[in-house]
């Protein structure tokens, strides 16, 4: 065999703060990619994080968020080795980070905008 490349394309989830309609969205990540060389084994493990979201966008906020959960690629690593007995030259492991992210958004109220007025007389 000669020099190889093998690619893998993932989709995972960013949060955009900006985007009131749809803050959780889906990006294809397609730069995980591994140098195959013969004689050597290389193993790769791709961490995967649970997140969630919360959003409190209205203008009344009545303690109903709104709340989403959903995983992202939080890190890779690799390492060599020699070469297998059974010829694999490739291993990727997909393991479960735990450690969590939380995201909280929340925009400015009508109360809050009272508050700052002085409230109710």
């Amino acid at each position: 065999m000669k020099d190889a490349r093998f690619s893998l394309a993932m989709e995972y989830s960013v949060v955009d703060m900006k985007n009131y309609t749809k803050a959780v969205q889906g990006v294809i990540n397609d730069g995980y990619f591994w140098e195959l060389v013969p004689g050597l084994r290389k193993k790769s493990d791709i961490y995967i994080r649970k997140s969630e979201a919360e959003f409190e966008d209205g203008y009344v906020q009545l303690g109903s968020p709104q709340n989403q959960e959903f995983y992202q690629v939080s890190e890779s690593s690799d390492s060599f080795e020699s070469e297998s007995s059974d010829g694999d030259i490739l291993t990727i492991y997909f393991r479960y980070d735990k450690t969590s992210d939380i995201y909280k958004r929340q925009t400015y109220s009508l109360a809050q905008l009272l508050g700052q007025a002085g409230g109710f007389y």
